[in-house]
């Protein structure tokens, strides 16, 4: 629903869901928070950059968002970070 987006605010990371299945992990404590996806999109940016131009990730790709505000494409393995959600 265009009017009423579904965002994620966690461990210093805005996720907007563009249509997908995707995850975030943010731990108490963490310097960085951990988006990846698994189908569709999303828009990723610091909520310290709310204002600013997102990173768009597609399937397979993740990114680290760190508490400066920094936001880094990564090269996780996404199967991987998905398997607790299949049983493995």
């Amino acid at each position: 629903d265009a009017a009423r987006p579904f965002i994620v605010v966690a461990g210093g990371a805005h996720t907007e869901d563009l249509g997908t299945r995707f995850l975030v992990r943010a731990y108490p404590g963490d310097a960085t928070a951990h988006v990846a996806v698994a189908e569709g999109r999303v828009a990723v940016r610091s909520v310290r950059d709310v204002g600013e131009v997102p990173v768009e990730l597609s399937p397979g790709q993740s990114a680290i968002v760190r508490l400066s505000g920094e936001v880094v494409r990564d090269q996780a393995d996404v199967a991987a970070l998905f398997a607790w959600s299949e049983g493995r």
